[in-house]
């Protein structure tokens, strides 16, 4: 290759390996709904973190909805939520893709709660009123 040819392609060398690299850095999307497993109710405020990393993660909004962008790779993403038991889900990221979760039920059921209390009683029970006697002498 001449100097001067090399010279005209120099740029678009440049530019081809700029695009290859940023295609290459690109993140892809993990999505899906978060479910209880025995009502079918979507989970408003469930968590999705990556374990390896917990600031990176989601929470599901209202329709039970998450998305994380993360970079292609393998990933153990946790699911959580009160009262439910969380689980775990290993995967291998090469392109976008949708995952649900059914979360199940705990088996800790709680049990009554009673609430006593004790009150002085407060009620008035006699009318103690002052009196004041008065004759017509000590006027």
């Amino acid at each position: 290759m001449s100097p001067k040819r090399f010279l005209k392609a120099w740029p678009v060398l440049l530019l081809s390996l700029a695009f290859s690299l940023s295609a290459k850095a690109q993140n892809v999307s993990v999505s899906g709904h978060i479910t209880h497993a025995k009502t079918g109710e979507d989970l408003i405020g469930a968590s999705v973190i990556v374990k390896s990393d917990p600031s990176i993660g989601a929470v599901s909004n209202i329709y039970g909805f998450y998305s994380l962008s993360l970079k292609p790779g393998t990933y153990t993403l946790l699911y959580q939520y009160i009262g439910l038991l969380p689980q775990e889900k290993s995967l291998t990221i090469t392109e976008s893709q949708t995952v649900d979760i059914e979360l199940q039920p705990t088996d800790n059921d709680l049990q009554g709660v009673v609430i006593e209390s004790k009150r002085e009683n407060a009620n008035l029970t006699e009318t103690n009123i002052g009196t004041t006697e008065l004759s017509v002498e000590d006027t």
